[in-house]
């Protein structure tokens, strides 16, 4: 299980917990934080049709139309691509 998070600090990060029989496990840091640049306020986390984690991400507060959509996979947190959006705050 994947989720966005905020308030950790001002980029924001991903956590991961995994499902073993039935039960979800301690939830974890897996994407972001001050070392991890690529990732800049979250707000969604999804599994896309191929299996990959998808993050909608809203950028800077204070920066119009600057909102990303980001591509990782969900095993080793690598960066598969990211994509500008032009919108602000995408959810």
């Amino acid at each position: 299980m994947f989720v966005a998070c905020q308030g950790a600090n001002s980029r924001g990060q991903v956590a991961k917990a995994d499902i073993n029989d039935g039960k979800l496990g301690e939830l974890k840091r897996f994407l972001g934080g001050k070392d991890s640049p690529e990732v800049a306020s979250p707000l969604a986390a999804a599994i896309g049709p191929n299996g990959e984690l998808v993050v909608g991400q809203s950028g800077e507060r204070t920066v119009a139309n600057d909102s990303l959509l980001t591509f990782y996979n969900p095993n080793s947190g690598k960066l598969l691509l990211n994509l500008q959006t032009g919108l602000h705050d995408i959810t």
